[in-house]
């Protein structure tokens, strides 16, 4: 499957904007700072665990190292794990949601479309795909194959989740089933739906204002 959660690829980490993302996500109740401490929660690749006061740092660790984890929390009190890895070919933030209650999960998605959606409009060819699995529900494969260079293997329809972007040149990679829907979202870039719900909502974003 894809990285459980919610995922965003980037061919390189330099175009990922860490402010811009942290401002984003606090709209979403999604907070960088512990609600007591004010204090930044992060988890280096062996899962060492500090806690830092800037943010300024907490990027700067980001664009250096080839991983990063990082504590969100939610008002309710629930905790979503939030993690940066730089492979050989791309650079993904992943979002770890499982821990959430259903309606939060819900609730996530919907943001986590929009925010695909403005990312892929402003990183435009830095921008390799997204996806979102909500449950956790995709059969196992790292879906992040698909992005290296050479690596021409295609996909069974049991490894896609339930909302993935990819760009057009890619989708020949991939095999569909009768559930899976295809959204054109610009001239370069399609989605393949298998959430109902999630893919009504997608539709309701793209339609011109």
């Amino acid at each position: 499957m894809a990285e459980e959660g919610v995922t965003l690829y980037y061919v390189s980490k330099q175009l990922f904007n860490f402010q811009k993302t942290c401002d984003f996500l606090a709209n979403a109740g999604l907070h960088i700072r512990h609600p007591n401490t004010q204090l930044i929660s992060v988890r280096n690749e062996k899962g060492d665990e500090s806690a830092e006061t800037k943010q300024e740092k907490v990027q700067e660790i980001i664009h250096n190292d080839k991983y990063l984890g990082i504590t969100l929390w939610l008002d309710s009190g629930y905790r979503v794990n939030w993690s940066f890895s730089q492979q050989d070919d791309f650079f993904f933030e992943n979002f770890g949601i499982a821990h959430l209650e259903d309606i939060e999960i819900e609730e996530i998605s919907k943001f986590f479309i929009k925010f695909a959606l403005q990312e892929l409009a402003e990183v435009e060819r830095g921008f390799l795909g997204f996806t979102l699995d909500q449950y956790g529900q995709t059969d196992h494969y790292d879906f992040r194959e698909i992005f290296e260079k050479g690596n021409q293997e295609t996909l069974s329809p049991f490894y896609i989740s339930d909302i993935t972007f990819l760009p057009r040149e890619k989708m020949n990679r991939v095999t569909l089933d009768n559930e899976s829907e295809i959204i054109r979202l610009n001239q370069s870039f399609d989605c393949i739906a298998k959430n109902q719900d999630l893919s009504n909502y997608l539709k309701t974003l793209l339609k011109p204002s």
